[in-house]
């Protein structure tokens, strides 16, 4: 067995990036919040922590379980596939949640001015449509860090992905307050553009892992796992996520919004981020996804 990639020097290696990266995306995280909730006025913050409870569960419903599917098999081919058949399996992986998110953007375009009805944000509707590709962007782009990076422990591209999309998102946060213009539309676009470039950089990232890992010999008595046994682990862990779902912080912000309306739904927006950003770096949370894979 291939052991290198998951071997102690590189656990170490990886733990040092991801602790580096996660120290400084949470610290651009915190100043985005505060700027956010500073600029924006009550009525399109609070718009915007509904966008974004309405992207989170739009991304968590696109998974299909893919990412427990990365996490339990993706180092097994990463230690016993050849490199044709590595890429391969990716690239599968990556087809599947792209079409799933494509899907639900899709889904949300056409049935966008009833769910921002309901939400009482038409008069955001342009801003809603072209959140969806955030939807898509960010989504493709967690997956890419989190599931597929982390699983072949690349902390190193992966946390500097999200450092970049961050300090994207500030910048360009920044140029729209020194113009006098931040409005949602103003946010949304912002977040557009970092999330696209933080992706770029992680699959530039991935793909060059794979390149320089095409001429892997592979183990000859190695047999890949069936589909049919990886959807099983995958389709396990999605009915549980969505069980989960129905008391998810993500529902009941969208609960707030329709029942007591503009300014609990910013508080709370509010209040929720920085809990968010407290339990992201609790232990159990922070380690979770680095010793995973090993």
């Amino acid at each position: 067995m291939n052991a290198a990639p998951y071997s102690g020097a590189a656990f170490k290696r990886s733990a040092a990036q991801f602790l580096a990266g996660k120290l400084a995306s949470g610290l651009l995280a915190f100043v985005i919040l505060l700027c956010l909730v500073r600029l924006l006025a009550v009525r399109d913050y609070a718009a915007y922590v509904t966008l974004v409870a309405g992207l989170e569960l739009g991304f968590m419903v696109a998974t299909l379980g893919l990412p427990w599917m990365a996490a339990r098999y993706l180092p097994e081919y990463r230690l016993h596939a050849t490199g044709a058949v590595l890429s391969r399996f990716v690239t599968q992986l990556l087809l599947r949640l792209t079409g799933a998110l494509l899907a639900i953007a899709l889904l949300g375009l056409l049935t966008a001015e009833r769910w921002t009805a309901a939400m009482h944000i038409s008069v955001y509707l342009n801003a809603a449509r072209l959140y969806l590709l955030v939807l898509v962007f960010d989504g493709l782009g967690r997956h890419l860090r989190d599931n597929l990076l982390g699983a072949l422990l690349q902390q190193g591209v992966a946390q500097l992905s999200l450092v970049v999309r961050q300090f994207v998102l500030l910048s360009v946060l920044g140029g729209f307050a020194l113009a006098g213009q931040v409005r949602l539309i103003n946010a949304v676009t912002a977040e557009l553009l970092a999330s696209v470039i933080g992706t770029a950089l992680a699959a530039t990232g991935l793909l060059r892992y794979l390149h320089s890992h095409r001429d892997l010999a592979g183990e000859a008595d190695w047999k890949q796992p069936a589909w049919h046994e990886m959807w099983r682990t995958a389709r396990h862990m999605y009915f549980s996520q969505m069980i989960t779902l129905v008391y998810s912080p993500q529902v009941f912000v969208l609960m707030i919004r329709r029942l007591l309306g503009i300014e609990a739904t910013a508080v709370f927006g509010f209040l929720r981020s920085l809990y968010d950003q407290v339990a992201r770096y609790l232990p159990a949370t922070l380690l979770f996804s680095l010793v995973r894979p090993k």
